[in-house]
């Protein structure tokens, strides 16, 4: 009852429902409810976003009170580390030292290919949760095919890009040249914060961070395509990656990320 109560506080009884049934069933909703600031939209799927985050901020809460040690107590304490800014600026770049070394070393082809090997993580899930694009250049999952095979099939997914689709990048439309704007300015900012700033400019390191992810974003497939469960019969045997994406060595590739022995 109190859902339906909701629900028809949304409602504008001005109207009549055969002349215009969208705005007679949200009229009121839409009139009284404002955009967030910073976002580009509201709507309902927004004020159920909001209330579970509120109810996750008060179970972190009450895992506050739990015992040392429990689970409860291990997920507030890392709560409280990742909120602790202080500590974390007290370390600065620390934590990121391995990582850059790593990039500071690759000096030609064939040690990216491998770096970026070692860095493939089974971070995409196509059939079971639709998680298309990966945070890496390619993302991993490993999972049951759409036909009951008897074996798990690898998966790689496309990734690479800092904005949320394809069309972020590539679409003249305004909504999507402000986002880009608005995105350098924001890798600019880390890269001034992570040292970055020396010539190069971190604005032109920033410019560059863009056209390269824009570069990858060409290559990806559109999202509805990305998401036709027939894609995942498009297998690859190892002599179809050599002889269908040339470019990279993909057995030292295979072999960095730990694949080298999967056919």
């Amino acid at each position: 009852l109190a859902a339906t109560a909701e629900a028809e506080t949304g409602v504008d009884t001005a109207l009549r429902p055969g002349d215009d049934f969208f705005a007679f069933a949200n009229g009121a909703w839409l009139a009284a409810t404002e955009i967030p600031p910073g976002k580009d939209r509201a709507s309902a799927r927004t004020e159920i976003a909001d209330r579970t985050s509120r109810q996750i901020a008060d179970l972190f809460d009450d895992a506050n009170s739990a015992p040392a040690g429990s689970i409860a107590g291990q997920v507030a304490d890392f709560r409280t580390a990742c909120l602790n800014e202080t500590a974390m600026e007290r370390r600065g770049l620390s934590a990121l030292a391995p990582r850059l070394a790593q990039i500071a070393a690759v000096e030609d082809r064939a040690a990216l290919v491998r770096l970026l090997g070692a860095w493939l993580r089974a971070d995409v899930d196509p059939l079971n949760w639709g998680i298309y694009d990966s945070s890496h250049l390619l993302g991993l999952s490993v999972e049951m095919g759409n036909h009951g095979e008897p074996e798990y099939a690898a998966f790689l997914l496309q990734g690479g890009l800092g904005l949320p689709d394809r069309e972020s990048y590539l679409s003249s439309e305004a909504a999507a040249q402000n986002q880009r704007a608005r995105y350098q300015e924001y890798v600019a900012a880390l890269l001034a914060l992570a040292g970055f700033d020396r010539e190069p400019a971190a604005s032109a390191r920033a410019a560059a961070v863009l056209a390269l992810e824009t570069a990858i974003a060409r290559s990806h497939a559109p999202a509805d395509e990305s998401a036709k469960e027939s894609n995942a019969d498009n297998l690859w045997t190892r002599a179809d990656f050599a002889r269908r994406a040339p470019g990279i060595d993909w057995q030292a590739f295979f072999a960095a990320a730990g694949l080298a022995g999967r056919s």
